[in-house]
């Protein structure tokens, strides 16, 4: 399925995350910067996957001062733990997962027969209090109440002209 497709792909996988923290080991006290060209050569890691790599570790606490840049990124690390690379993989899998979850509710939502103004008013924790005419696709809705009708539009009396409204709005004497 494309959805799903699409939200691994926003994700970096296990062997790009293993090879950068090893990468990072190495690293440790100094100042780094890490092109995004360099990523993607080192260690197949997208613009995406990298920012996304960093946030978690700033979060994590392993790295200080991050700084975007036009190149890339500039950072200090700070002391890295040895069950770096497993703590890493786990942060951006909860994370993932989280995303099938919303994915998942959406496909429920859609894919319901309950009525979408009650389902929506429950997840903003609102009552429903009753039905409405034309509540929603579920309930029954006529689409020609929402069709714009010629009889509705009405033609300007005169045409509009500036002049007269900055008069009307700032008469001079």
């Amino acid at each position: 399925m494309l959805p799903r497709q699409l939200i691994a792909e926003e994700y970096p996988d296990a062997v790009q995350v293993k090879d950068f923290a090893a990468y990072l080991k190495e690293q440790t006290g100094h100042p780094c910067k890490i092109g995004i060209e360099a990523a993607l050569a080192g260690w197949g890691l997208s613009e995406q996957h990298l920012s996304i790599l960093l946030y978690h570790m700033e979060n994590l606490g392993w790295i200080q001062q991050l700084e975007r840049r036009r190149e890339g990124w500039e950072f200090t690390l700070t002391a890295l733990p040895p069950a770096m690379y497993q703590t890493l993989y786990d942060a951006i899998y909860r994370r993932r997962e989280k995303r099938y979850d919303r994915l998942e509710e959406i496909k429920r939502w859609v894919q319901s027969v309950k009525c979408r103004r009650e389902a929506i008013g429950s997840y903003f924790s609102q009552s429903h209090t009753g039905a409405l005419a034309f509540c929603c696709d579920r309930c029954g809705i006529d689409y020609a109440f929402y069709e714009k009708k010629e009889t509705d539009v009405q033609a300007p009396a005169q045409e509009w002209n500036w002049e007269d409204e900055l008069d009307v709005l700032l008469p001079l004497a």
